[in-house]
């Protein structure tokens, strides 16, 4: 639970600053780490206020982890179509 919000706020920052103009892509990135801060938030308050609810929690945590989900299947969609800014850069020489 720990490691999520982290990995989604520096997979988010990285895809985000690929992009040079604004598109569904870049937006999905900035979500991802929106997401990742929600999730952080999240996991701090299940570690120090447990007295919030333990439903509450889960919804939150459920909620952040589909949203994330899609929008890392946004990214993949980019991938798979072949996006510049998300594929390979072609080694010179």
């Amino acid at each position: 639970m720990a490691l999520y919000p982290l990995a989604s706020i520096m997979v988010g920052i990285g895809l985000s600053s690929r992009f040079a103009s604004m598109d569904v892509y870049k937006i999905a990135g900035y979500v991802l780490v929106l997401a990742g801060l929600v999730g952080l938030v999240n996991y701090l308050i299940a570690l120090n206020a447990p007295d919030v609810g333990l439903q509450n929690l889960l919804y939150v945590n459920s909620t952040v982890l589909y949203i994330g989900g899609i929008c890392l299947f946004i990214i993949g969609l980019g991938m798979y179509k072949g996006r510049s800014e998300l594929t390979e850069v072609a080694a010179s020489g």
